[in-house]
C-alpha cells in the first residue's frame, strides 16, 4: 500500500509539472520583469509553505525580459526544495554582471550531504526521506538548453544554497532574438 501512494503521489506530482509546462510553453515569450518572475514564484510558495518567511533581495535594476517558458516552474521547484529544507528562513538574492543573471536560493535548514550534492540533476536523486528528486532534474533538464546550470552548495553556518546561474541571453533566445 505504501508503494502505491507513493507512485500516486509521483504520477500526480509528474502531472502538475508536465501541465505546468504545457501552460508556461503557451506564454513563451511572454515579457515582465525579472522582480515580477521571482516574486510570482515566492508567492505562489507563501501560500505552499505559511509556515515559512521569505526574503527577497534584488539586486539589479529591474528591466524587462522576455521570460523563457520552463523558468517560472523552475523558480518554484527550487523554493519549494528550499522551503522544506528550512527551519523558517528562505533568502532569494537576485544579482549578476555583465553575462549572467544569478538567483541565489538559500535555506536555514541542516544543509545537503555533499555526496547528494554532486549527484543532483541525475534523476531520481534527492536527500528527502520521501523524495523523488524529480523536481530538480526536471528544472536541470529545464535549464541547460538555454545555456544555464543550477549549483547546490552546504553554507558554513547551516542550510544550503541554490543558485540558477542563465546567461543574460537566454531571456533574448526565448523571444526568438
Amino acid at each position: 500500500r505504501e508503494d502505491v501512494s507513493m507512485l500516486r503521489r509521483q504520477l500526480s506530482l509528474c502531472r502538475d509539472i508536465l501541465h505546468d509546462l504545457r501552460d508556461q510553453a503557451a506564454s513563451e515569450g511572454r515579457v515582465s520583469t525579472l522582480y515580477r518572475l521571482v516574486q510570482a514564484a515566492v508567492e505562489r510558495m507563501e501560500v505552499v509553505h505559511p509556515a515559512r518567511q521569505f526574503s527577497l533581495l534584488l539586486q539589479l535594476e529591474d528591466l524587462p525580459i522576455t521570460v523563457p517558458a520552463t523558468l517560472p516552474q523552475v523558480l518554484v521547484n527550487l523554493l519549494d526544495n528550499a522551503a522544506q529544507a528550512a527551519r523558517q528562513l528562505v533568502n532569494i538574492n537576485v544579482h549578476g554582471n555583465d553575462t549572467w543573471c544569478l538567483v541565489d536560493i538559500c535555506d536555514d535548514g541542516k544543509g545537503i550531504d555533499p555526496d547528494v550534492a554532486r549527484r543532483l540533476g541525475q534523476p531520481f536523486v534527492s536527500d528527502k526521506a520521501d523524495g523523488m528528486g524529480i523536481g530538480y532534474f526536471l528544472s536541470n533538464a529545464s535549464i541547460n538548453p538555454l545555456g544555464g546550470r543550477i549549483e547546490v552548495t552546504s553554507r558554513p553556518e547551516g542550510g544550503t544554497c541554490t543558485r540558477l546561474c542563465l546567461p543574460w541571453t537566454a531571456f533574448a533566445a526565448s523571444a526568438g532574438v
